[in-house]
């Protein structure tokens, strides 16, 4: 799985820069079951180096965005998300010392408005 999503994460980034990519949304209120499914992917990666994981399991940040977050959700692109959170999860592992701390968490902040 996550070499079909680097092989596809490379091609959608070449097809976004030729303006030949959209990416669909959907709309979506909980983040976190895709975090800690990544985090089984990179069991190994985790447990080679004695990394402590924490993954928050609730949204923090300006409390008027997080409960605005918790009712609507956000618009996201559910493949362009993993393979963030590959990504994340990759770097994490490599470049992080043995016995070191990999924290997840997602902090809702609120949008700027738009102007023209």
């Amino acid at each position: 799985m996550l070499m079909k999503l680097l092989n596809g994460g490379m091609l959608n980034l070449t097809l976004l820069k030729l303006g030949q990519k959209t990416f669909p949304q959907e709309c979506v209120s909980d983040l976190f079951p895709a975090l800690q499914e990544f985090s089984e992917f990179f069991k190994d990666s985790i447990e080679q180096k004695s990394l402590k994981l924490t993954i928050q399991k609730e949204p923090s940040g300006d409390e008027a965005s997080v409960k605005l977050f918790k009712e609507r959700g956000v618009g996201l692109n559910i493949e362009l998300y993993q393979q963030i959170l590959s990504n994340i999860f990759s770097n994490a592992c490599k470049f992080n010392n043995d016995d070191g701390q990999i924290e997840m968490r997602v902090i809702v902040r609120p949008m700027p408005m738009l102007t023209k």
